[in-house]
């Protein structure tokens, strides 16, 4: 019998992902981490970039932006502050706010929130990982 995980990725707005799924890998805040069936269980806070994960043998992405990760027996929860599928993320516009959010870090202006716009680029880059990521595929 083929082990897998139960994946799911849920925002303040929606259950985005509920599904079964061979693998999964995503960014906690010191690095990436992969999890397969089996693995111990695990609390750990998500950080920001590509959710990816294996059903088949077929590669899926998703961008995430912090949160939390439980995995008890098999069963992976992602609470996410914010997460999209690649078909829901606009390149050009994950891009601008990339460049809009660099030009406000290296500004130097004291008035800047500098975590905000630091959580602002973070965000933009995920983004535009998937969303690149979807056109190599493509």
């Amino acid at each position: 019998m083929k082990q897998e995980l139960h994946l799911q990725v849920i925002t303040p707005e929606r259950k985005l992902l509920d599904q079964l799924v061979d693998r999964v890998t995503l960014p906690e805040v010191d690095g990436y981490i992969t999890l397969l069936p089996g693995h111990a269980a695990l609390v750990a806070e998500v950080g920001n970039g590509d959710l990816e994960y294996e059903v088949e043998g077929e590669i899926h992405h998703v961008a995430i932006t912090g949160g939390f990760l439980q995995l008890q027996e098999d069963a992976v929860k992602v609470l996410a502050n914010s997460a999209l599928l690649p078909e829901e993320i606009n390149l050009e516009r994950a891009k601008d706010a990339e460049r809009r959010a660099a030009e406000r870090l290296g500004s130097g202006d004291p008035r800047i929130d500098y975590l905000r716009a630091l959580s602002a680029m973070h965000r933009a880059q995920a983004r535009v990982t998937v969303a690149m990521t979807k056109q190599l595929v493509a």
